[in-house]
């Protein structure tokens, strides 16, 4: 697997997206990817849903709307200790995310 700014390439095959690429999580046979506007600080220049996640052959699999049914700008995304996909979202809401079952196992506020 490799990415360049809005291009990730995965056993041959591309992925193009809208924005640059800001964080790859690769977890079991899945890939997480988290794009952002690089070339501006600026927030509402964000994308909204900007998190993804595809199989090793490239099959789309969701979008972090499709779990968390909100739409929102993404600032970080990471696994915990025990593998579930921590998202912090701009408003100030921490979801933690079952990826395997596609759920949201804990919502907090954090600001």
């Amino acid at each position: 697997m490799a990415y360049y700014n809005n291009v990730l390439v995965i056993n041959s095959k591309k992925i193009v997206f809208e924005k640059d690429i800001k964080c790859i999580i690769e977890f079991e046979d899945k890939v997480i990817i988290q794009i952002w506007n690089l070339a501006t600080g600026n927030i509402k220049q964000q994308p909204y849903n900007n998190i993804y996640a595809y199989n090793a052959n490239t099959d789309y699999l969701w979008n972090i709307k499709e779990i968390v049914k909100v739409d929102g700008i993404y600032t970080q995304i990471r696994l915990d200790e025990n593998n579930m996909l921590i998202v912090n979202e701009f408003i100030g809401r921490r979801y933690i995310i079952d990826i395997n079952n596609r759920q949201v196992i804990d919502d907090k506020a954090y600001k």
